[in-house]
């Protein structure tokens, strides 16, 4: 970290305990998106089972062409981070 710097006003840490999802790259916390020009963040602690992976949610990411923001990895976190934005845009 020392190496690489970073001037901040805010910042987010999490430390994951994977209870849904695989250890891998694509489900570590937080998660990033751009929305009107702005980053946006997410992590969350705790399990919501109604987006559990394997669930099927059109509006995060199943329905081709009316959902701008898609989960990449496999978390419920992930899921709901998709699904506000999605609802908010």
């Amino acid at each position: 970290i020392a190496a690489y710097p970073c001037r901040t006003y805010n910042m987010i840490s999490h430390i994951r305990y994977a209870t849904e999802g695989a250890v891998a790259l694509e489900n570590v916390h937080p998660f990033q998106r751009e929305m009107w020009g702005i980053q946006w963040v997410f992590a969350h602690n705790g399990d919501v089972p109604r987006f559990s992976s394997g669930l099927d949610h059109p509006w995060i990411g199943d329905t081709d062409g009316e959902n701008t923001y898609i989960p990449i990895g496999e978390t419920d976190s992930e899921a709901i981070f998709c699904g506000i934005l999605n609802a908010l845009r």
